[in-house]
């Protein structure tokens, strides 16, 4: 029982680690990106995707999806692999902050991408993840 409960913790927090690596690598160079060339051609972005909102270019956006996508994401990966005390909880904050981020694009920004929804699902995936492996710590704290 204990084994099978551990092999489960294990897999959940592997899942998790794989999530925030991906959204750490790509928000990094997504924002590096935005930063370095605000008109957003290198990543085929139009100005005019901006028109009506509070950005007159990239920039801002990419500074915003660098640090507080990337470098949080991938911070909370490291700690994650470590296995630092916390780690669930921040795997569920990191879920949130990306979720909050697509639903501000979506609220924002006049036309969707399907990276769009397959980030937000990848929140959605961190939140349950991080809930399930709080829950579940918690639990075998309680039991051993």
């Amino acid at each position: 029982m204990e084994q099978t409960n551990k092999s489960i913790l294990l897999i959940t927090r592997s899942i998790s680690l794989i999530l925030l690596a991906v959204v750490g690598i790509t928000a990094l160079f997504g924002g590096a990106a935005l930063i370095i060339d605000p008109s957003g051609q290198s990543m085929s972005l139009k100005l005019e995707g901006l028109t009506g909102t509070l950005f007159d270019d990239y920039r801002s956006p990419g500074i915003v999806l660098f640090f507080a996508i990337g470098v949080l994401s991938s911070s909370v990966a490291v700690l994650t692999a470590v296995n630092f005390k916390s780690y669930p909880i921040l795997i569920f904050y990191q879920g949130v902050m990306l979720t909050g981020w697509i639903l501000a694009q979506l609220y924002i920004l006049p036309g969707t991408h399907i990276l769009q929804a397959v980030y937000c699902l990848f929140g959605i995936m961190l939140m349950l993840l991080g809930s399930y492996l709080m829950i579940k710590k918690k639990q075998l704290n309680t039991l051993y």
